[in-house]
């Protein structure tokens, strides 16, 4: 009993935050103060009813704003009768109030229901403050469930609003090639910072207020047509004649809204195209023009959004002098129907018009967050009904479909053919004891039915634990081959599969294109582009790429030094960390915008040193390094750290240091012409990959250089 009373103490009037407060006005608080709290313990880092993007991925396609609805019911529900209750104690207070006024008046009927229950009608004082008593305990009560159900609006609305982020994150991540490029980086921020953020709003605020408008609008219609008879009908009428002005004003801000989206698209997409090219930007001289072009799309912007608040203005003028409006209607009724009103049912009629006024007074608001979350909701649509990889090349449903059956059954089909060994037991263990490589099998991939094949016909084994160099003209299919391993392409025709060799004689063949084949892949691999990239971070952070500021309340391991140290002296940054005076504290600008082109390649060359992967895929990381400093990272990394304890993928352009390579494979018009060793191919009569390193050596101007 003593338990429950404190747990309705704490929940009504928030008692368990004293300590906390008390500590905020000497320091400020840390996470693990905030985590302490009951109710943020059970309402925010508990497991909620949001399933996996896999699961939630349908629902979001067909309608985002009823996924969200789905999930988020108990809460609303719990929102919808605390609301409810708060309501109504306060028109339980207005009736109240009322009963006190007639205790004054000369009321048969009063005083006949008084003695029935025994009260002596003569109390009229004691009875009164009693009443009075009443109506603030009803009020008092009726502000702290208010206060309750302002605390579920700011969980509802931060669970709601960061799931999309989750959710379009993990979505963003899985994109197909073609549908990445449909949504520019800009578009993807406002969905999650304004269209997420106004379905959340709407959930909030307006989607249990709403129906309580309803529900209360009519109680309080009822009891003033009990108090004022047929003149409550008149208040009525004026009532509902607000709905189709709102809806009018509705179908306006749908239209300007949508309009207003699409022009802060425009602009967002302008803004981040300047700031990744900044350094053209500025070295071309076009700073000037790409300056007047954001500023007209932000003038076209903030027109639009003038009109729209304009527009709302309006709405909220005539929703708060609408309650007037009301009242002057239902008492120019009580005139023309002529009869005579007691003070107590004018008084009452006045109170409960005024709670009327104030269900009523935030319409226009709910018009407003109803139609952005009806433009947000749709073009969040458009992102989730985008292809993911897996259904890049496929253009039915029912394609779809037979496409995940015929991998499932192929998994199935591996799984028994090889008893031995879990693969959840395999990736618990981070893959320890094993090496992992990569089969081919007729895999041929083209974007389009009128496009040509990028890679027709492959069949290649990348045995565990084999170093291969791949190489080719531009446009061969290295690159989509690098992809098509690294699970980004689908292939067209032909299969993909994962060879993971244990100590045993048996190796466990995988589809790659399944979800437990990028598991797999994902938790093996390490990954080196030729374009790096560099965090806005400190060196320290950048090369295992982890932030470890722990300001967000997670407690994140910081990186060994030591470890960190090895691999940037591995990748030859040994000398320009001794150049930098803040040491691996050294703050990269935006994109490594205080970097050379060689030290941002070396930089990333030493991240994939530091993940000792079972996979390093390495997509010409030297094309930015002097001739130095090639050989030094082909002996420290190439040969030294990679040969013989990883599965390494070298395409390159760098020709010297072929023979370090198990094998050669030679790419051209979109097949493997030659594969071998690089000694056995370069000297024999005709071949290609001969041809292609003299055609290099005589094509290069002088050594590469930083």
């Amino acid at each position: 009993m003593n338990r429950t009373r404190k747990f309705l103490w704490e929940s009504l009037f928030f008692s368990d935050v004293n300590p906390l407060m008390k500590r905020l006005a000497r320091t400020s608080a840390e996470f693990e103060d905030i985590a302490a709290l009951p109710h943020v313990e059970r309402d925010v880092l508990s497991a909620d009813e949001y399933p996996p993007l896999k699961q939630a991925l349908p629902a979001l396609r067909k309608n985002p704003f009823e996924a969200m609805r789905k999930y988020e019911r108990k809460s609303l529900w719990f929102m919808f009768f605390v609301h409810v209750s708060d309501v109504h104690l306060s028109i339980a207070g207005a009736l109240v109030s009322v009963q006190i006024l007639r205790l004054f008046e000369k009321s048969p009927a009063l005083e006949a229901f008084l003695l029935r229950f025994g009260i002596d009608p003569s109390q009229k004082i004691a009875l009164g403050a009693t009443m009075a008593l009443f109506i603030f305990a009803a009020n008092f009560l009726a502000a702290a469930l208010h206060a309750q159900k302002i605390e579920r609006e700011t969980l509802v609305r931060y669970r709601i609003q960061s799931r999309f982020t989750e959710y379009m994150f993990q979505f963003v991540m899985r994109m197909s090639r073609a549908s990445r490029i449909k949504f520019s980086t800009g578009d993807i921020v406002n969905l999650a910072q304004n269209d997420a953020r106004h379905i959340s709003e709407l959930y909030a605020h307006c989607f249990v207020d709403m129906p309580v408008l309803v529900v209360s609008v009519l109680v309080v219609v009822m009891l003033m047509f009990w108090m004022l008879g047929n003149a409550a009908w008149v208040g009525l009428g004026l009532v509902l004649l607000q709905i189709p002005i709102s809806g009018l004003f509705s179908w306006f801000a749908s239209r300007m809204h949508g309009e207003l989206m699409l022009r802060s698209d425009r602009r967002i997409s302008l803004v981040t195209e300047w700031i990744q090219g900044m350094r053209l930007v500025r070295y071309f001289g076009w700073s000037k023009h790409f300056q007047k072009e954001i500023d007209a799309k932000a003038l076209s912007e903030f027109r639009q959004e003038l009109k729209l608040r304009g527009l709302y203005s309006v709405t909220f003028a005539l929703s708060v002098s609408w309650s007037m409006v009301v009242c002057l209607g239902i008492f120019a009724a009580i005139l023309f129907l002529g009869g005579e009103k007691s003070s107590s049912q004018i008084f009452g009629a006045l109170w409960l018009s005024a709670i009327l006024g104030q269900q009523l007074t935030p319409l226009p608001w709910f018009v407003s967050l109803l139609v952005q979350s009806r433009v947000g909701s749709k073009r969040l649509a458009n992102l989730f009904q985008s292809k993911i990889q897996d259904e890049e090349f496929s253009s039915t449903p029912q394609e779809i479909a037979s496409q995940r059956a015929s991998l499932e059954a192929s998994q199935q089909e591996s799984l028994e053919a090889s008893q031995q060994e879990s693969l959840e037991e395999i990736l618990k263990s981070k893959l320890e004891g094993h090496s992992v490589g990569f089969e081919l099998e007729h895999v041929s991939v083209r974007f389009s039915e009128n496009d040509p094949w990028i890679l027709k016909n492959v069949n290649q084994t990348f045995a565990p634990g084999s170093f291969t160099a791949i190489v080719g003209p531009v446009g061969s299919g290295k690159s989509v081959l690098m992809q098509l391993l690294m699970g980004d392409v689908v292939p067209t025709e032909g299969k993909v599969f994962l060879v993971i060799k244990g100590k045993g004689p048996q190796s466990l063949r995988i589809p790659l294109h399944s979800e437990m084949g990028l598991r797999i892949l994902r938790s093996a691999q390490t990954f080196v582009p030729q374009e790096p990239f560099i965090a806005s971070a400190t060196i320290r952070e950048n090369v295992p790429l982890r932030y470890f500021d722990d300001s967000i309340g997670r407690n994140i391991p910081v990186a060994d030094d030591k470890s960190v140290m090895n691999a940037l002296y591995a990748a030859s940054f040994g000398e320009d960390i001794q150049s930098f005076p803040a040491g691996l504290s050294t703050e990269l600008g935006e994109r490594g915008v205080n970097l050379s082109g060689g030290q941002k390649q070396r930089l990333s060359l030493a991240r994939a040193a530091f993940a000792t992967a079972k996979i390093v895929i390495l997509d010409d990381p030297l094309s930015a390094v002097d001739k130095k400093t090639e050989i030094e990272l082909a002996n420290a990394l190439l040969e030294a750290r990679w040969k013989g304890s990883a599965t390494v993928l070298w395409a390159t352009h760098r020709l010297d240091f072929l023979s370090l390579a198990d094998e050669v494979l030679f790419l051209e018009q979109a097949e493997i012409k030659e594969r071998g060793p690089a000694d056995e191919l370069l000297n024999r009569p005709g071949s290609r990959l001969a041809e292609f390193v003299e055609t290099v050596k005589r094509n290069e101007g002088g050594e590469h250089r930083e």
